[in-house]
């Protein structure tokens, strides 16, 4: 309605380019998505000032989510490997029938310091000799990584199991460690 009060006494070749308030809506919404049809357009000076802001606006209001879209595609890309080695051990966990007892115990199988993590080497014997995933050793290192909440080079084994059990054997596996 701003933009109708600031040209509606305006004329172009015996018109106004905005002849209402949804008018001066639609010509608005087609600037600040900057589709531009070009159907209107202000011919104040103040006006075309509040254009050019609603303009300038528009393109900021896409840019932002579009950059933490971008953000977040960027590290899924980076970490793809890394995800598909977590998917492919969540699924030999599921075919093999490996609830959140039996993880449980496996973990407190290899934690051979009962520290709560595991680093690459205790990953390692889980997920190889226990689980028999057979994951190459960088890519076991990239999963510690991945999951790692202080870049401590080993990984809490509750964010483990949650990374690889389903929600329900997840439970089972907290109330199995405690």
């Amino acid at each position: 309605s701003l933009l109708h009060n600031l040209e509606c006494h305006s004329v172009v070749n015996g018109q106004q380019p905005f002849r209402s308030v949804p008018a001066a809506m639609w010509f608005a919404l087609c600037t600040v998505s900057s589709v531009g049809y070009g159907d209107g357009y202000p011919i104040t000076d103040l006006g075309r000032g509040v254009v050019s802001i609603m303009a300038v606006f528009g393109q900021l209001y896409v840019a932002m989510p579009v950059g933490v879209i971008a953000q977040t595609f960027e590290s899924v890309w980076e970490n793809r490997e890394t995800i598909l080695a977590i998917a492919k051990v969540r699924s030999a966990v599921l075919i093999r029938g490996i609830d959140g007892r039996i993880f449980a115990s496996a973990v407190r199988h290899v934690d051979e310091d009962s520290s709560g993590t595991l680093d690459a080497d205790e990953c390692k014997a889980l997920l190889n000799e226990i689980l028999i995933v057979n994951l190459a050793v960088p890519t076991i290192e990239s999963i510690v990584q991945l999951l790692s909440k202080d870049d401590d080079d080993s990984v809490d084994i509750k964010q483990l199991a949650a990374a690889v059990l389903s929600e329900a054997e997840y439970d089972v596996f907290v109330t199995a460690s405690e």
